[in-house]
């Protein structure tokens, strides 16, 4: 045999026969990332408005149920659950109390539901999407031993847990 070269037919081309992708999978994979991280980030953000709401009803409660008076109870209440909420952005002021309906009195149940609108997500450039509202509940029972007023106490309190 002998070696000889052969002229090939046709020169070798550098063509894009076989390649599966080009450049234009890295903005679409940047896009991707960065919806993932802001999608993270909101439920995130969501997650933790929620233990602020809980920790708002547990200060509110914990206040409320040492007071002397409902309305000294309610004042006390709402500062601890302004002063939990601490220094989110907006927080204190989006926040409502629906104080306790029931009777205050020694051993008498307080209910309390607090209720935090916060943004449904947030987008750089563009601001808040819509607004939603968090809500925790909590329930404790007054103070049997506390400092009661007894001249603004309830007079219709007929017995409680306490007499038993």
């Amino acid at each position: 045999m002998s070696t000889s070269t052969r002229a090939r037919p046709h020169p070798r081309r550098w063509d894009e026969r076989g390649q599966a992708a080009g450049i234009e999978t890295v903005p679409l994979g940047v896009l991707v990332f960065v919806a993932g991280v802001l999608m993270v980030v909101n439920v995130w953000a969501v997650l933790d408005h929620r233990a602020a709401v809980d920790d708002a009803a547990s200060a509110y409660l914990r206040a409320y149920t040492a007071a002397p008076s409902r309305d000294e109870a309610h004042r006390r209440g709402l500062d601890a659950a302004r002063r939990s909420l601490g220094d989110r952005v907006g927080a204190a002021r989006e926040l409502e109390v629906d104080a306790p309906p029931e009777a205050f009195g020694p051993c008498r149940v307080a209910t309390v539901r607090v209720r935090l609108r916060v943004p449904v997500a947030r987008v750089p450039f563009v601001g808040d999407l819509g607004r939603t509202a968090v809500e925790a509940s909590g329930v404790d029972l007054v103070q049997p031993f506390g400092p009661l007023d007894l001249a603004a106490a309830d007079r219709s309190l007929a017995g409680t847990v306490c007499d038993g």
